[in-house]
């Protein structure tokens, strides 16, 4: 999700928009500081005693002028910190990532999945430009065609300048289960 967004979001800036803003939502205080910054850049005035100022601003600032904006709010955890920051009406776009099924009332949601072998080969060619898709292929395929997992990996393949089957190998050497054994824990919050 991250890395589509992400994409968007430089092609947006390729096309010269007036604001492309990316505010990383850990929690609530990370969402009203990036907010607040987006403020700053934007020469918003606003109270500095009221921490929610900022974000409204922004919003008010969106709704009136926000063509040729977008907003990125990345990893939202909680849908309802957001929702009154965002825009009712105008032009100015924003793109939410999260796993929260609750995010689907805000807007026109689009399903993510794993890459397409032919997918995964395109990213890993273009991010390593290494084209030996044989090779290739066995490190999606190993990876389980996960985007974040081949965007790792192509970064490490890249600046270490190793070659497919190097990195593979040196996969297999260090399996996951070693280096992250299971524990006892209680379930997971989320599905």
């Amino acid at each position: 999700k991250t890395h589509l967004a992400a994409e968007y979001a430089r092609e947006r800036l390729a096309d010269g928009w007036r604001l492309v803003a990316w505010i990383n939502n850990v929690d609530k205080p990370a969402t009203l500081s990036g907010l607040a910054q987006v403020a700053s850049e934007l020469g918003l005035r606003t109270d500095q005693s009221d921490a929610g100022a900022a974000g409204l601003a922004v919003r008010h600032w969106l709704e009136t002028g926000g063509d040729r904006c977008l907003l990125v709010f990345n990893g939202v955890e909680k849908v309802e910190v957001l929702e009154p920051f965002l825009p009712a009406g105008g032009h100015a776009r924003v793109l939410i990532t999260t796993n929260q099924r609750s995010a689907a009332r805000l807007g026109t949601t689009v399903p993510v999945d794993v890459f397409s072998k032919s997918e995964a080969l395109a990213f890993l060619g273009e991010r390593t430009g290494s084209a030996n898709t044989s090779d290739a292929g066995a490190v999606a395929a190993k990876l389980g065609y996960l985007p974040l997992a081949l965007a790792a990996a192509a970064a490490v393949i890249a600046d270490q300048h190793l070659e497919y089957g190097v990195y593979l190998k040196r996969l297999r050497t260090l399996p996951v289960e070693k280096l992250l054994p299971r524990i006892q824990a209680d379930l997971y919050p989320r599905s």
